[in-house]
Protein backbone atom coordinates (compact mmCIF):
# COMPACT_ATOMS: atom_id res chain seq x y z
CA UNK A 1 0.00 0.00 0.00
CA UNK A 2 1.70 3.56 -0.98
CA UNK A 3 -0.31 6.29 0.37
CA UNK A 4 1.05 9.90 -0.25
CA UNK A 5 1.93 11.98 2.62
CA UNK A 6 -1.82 14.14 2.22
CA UNK A 7 -4.02 10.57 1.64
CA UNK A 8 -1.45 8.99 4.79
CA UNK A 9 -3.39 11.53 7.39
CA UNK A 10 -6.68 11.31 5.75
CA UNK A 11 -6.32 7.58 5.87
CA UNK A 12 -5.42 7.86 9.07
CA UNK A 13 -8.01 10.07 10.52
CA UNK A 14 -10.68 7.29 9.61
CA UNK A 15 -8.81 4.41 11.95
CA UNK A 16 -10.13 5.52 14.47
CA UNK A 17 -12.63 2.65 14.33
CA UNK A 18 -12.94 -0.74 16.26
CA UNK A 19 -12.40 -2.54 12.78
CA UNK A 20 -10.55 -2.20 9.70
CA UNK A 21 -11.37 -4.19 6.47
CA UNK A 22 -9.50 -4.28 4.08
CA UNK A 23 -9.75 -5.82 0.40
CA UNK A 24 -6.15 -6.10 -0.93
CA UNK A 25 -4.94 -6.91 -4.58
CA UNK A 26 -4.17 -10.47 -4.33
CA UNK A 27 -2.26 -10.37 -7.74
CA UNK A 28 0.39 -8.00 -6.23
CA UNK A 29 0.30 -9.64 -2.29
CA UNK A 30 -0.98 -12.50 -0.82
CA UNK A 31 -2.76 -12.46 2.34
CA UNK A 32 -0.14 -13.25 4.38
CA UNK A 33 2.14 -10.39 3.49
CA UNK A 34 -1.04 -8.40 3.92
CA UNK A 35 -1.91 -9.72 7.23
CA UNK A 36 1.78 -9.28 8.14
CA UNK A 37 1.91 -5.43 7.07
CA UNK A 38 -0.78 -4.94 8.96
CA UNK A 39 0.25 -6.69 11.66
CA UNK A 40 2.89 -4.48 12.44
CA UNK A 41 1.42 -1.07 11.59
CA UNK A 42 -0.07 -2.06 15.07
CA UNK A 43 -3.66 -3.67 14.27
CA UNK A 44 -4.83 -7.50 15.16
CA UNK A 45 -5.90 -10.03 12.54
CA UNK A 46 -9.25 -11.24 13.47
CA UNK A 47 -9.77 -14.63 11.89
CA UNK A 48 -13.64 -15.48 12.48
CA UNK A 49 -14.54 -11.85 11.41
CA UNK A 50 -12.45 -12.36 8.32
CA UNK A 51 -14.23 -16.04 7.26
CA UNK A 52 -17.30 -14.26 8.54
CA UNK A 53 -17.21 -11.14 6.09
CA UNK A 54 -16.10 -13.68 3.65
CA UNK A 55 -18.64 -16.24 4.20
CA UNK A 56 -21.69 -14.04 3.88
CA UNK A 57 -19.83 -12.19 0.55
CA UNK A 58 -19.80 -15.96 -1.18
CA UNK A 59 -22.96 -16.62 -0.08
CA UNK A 60 -24.37 -13.53 -2.04
CA UNK A 61 -22.02 -14.24 -5.11
CA UNK A 62 -25.22 -15.05 -6.91
CA UNK A 63 -27.52 -12.14 -6.29
CA UNK A 64 -28.82 -10.49 -9.28
CA UNK A 65 -30.72 -7.52 -7.75
CA UNK A 66 -28.45 -5.16 -6.58
CA UNK A 67 -28.60 -2.78 -9.36
CA UNK A 68 -31.75 -1.90 -11.93
CA UNK A 69 -28.60 -2.56 -14.70
CA UNK A 70 -28.34 -6.29 -13.99
CA UNK A 71 -29.61 -8.65 -16.19
CA UNK A 72 -30.60 -12.20 -14.91
CA UNK A 73 -29.04 -13.97 -17.91
CA UNK A 74 -25.44 -12.29 -17.45
CA UNK A 75 -22.59 -13.52 -14.89
CA UNK A 76 -21.39 -10.99 -12.42
CA UNK A 77 -19.13 -11.30 -9.45
CA UNK A 78 -20.53 -9.96 -6.69
CA UNK A 79 -18.20 -9.74 -3.86
CA UNK A 80 -15.48 -11.67 -5.66
CA UNK A 81 -12.50 -9.11 -3.96
CA UNK A 82 -14.39 -9.53 -0.56
CA UNK A 83 -15.02 -13.55 -0.33
CA UNK A 84 -11.34 -13.70 -1.80
CA UNK A 85 -9.05 -10.79 -0.02
CA UNK A 86 -11.28 -9.24 2.68
CA UNK A 87 -8.99 -9.14 6.27
CA UNK A 88 -10.52 -7.73 9.29
CA UNK A 89 -8.15 -6.31 12.06
CA UNK A 90 -8.89 -4.89 15.07
CA UNK A 91 -7.57 -2.00 15.77
CA UNK A 92 -5.67 -2.15 19.25
CA UNK A 93 -2.91 -0.36 18.74
CA UNK A 94 -1.35 3.64 17.42
CA UNK A 95 -1.49 2.55 13.65
CA UNK A 96 1.72 3.80 12.18
CA UNK A 97 2.51 3.53 7.82
CA UNK A 98 5.98 3.48 7.95
CA UNK A 99 5.52 -0.74 7.17
CA UNK A 100 3.96 -0.01 4.49
CA UNK A 101 6.18 1.34 1.67
CA UNK A 102 8.71 -1.24 -0.27
CA UNK A 103 9.95 -0.84 -3.62
CA UNK A 104 6.91 -2.91 -4.71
Amino acid sequence: MHLPSISQRSFYNLLFVPYLFVAAKVEVHDDDWWKTRFEAAGLVYSNSLTQEVRTVAQRDQGLKNLTLDMKPDLLYFVGQHIYLNMQVNDQMEEISFSCFHDSN
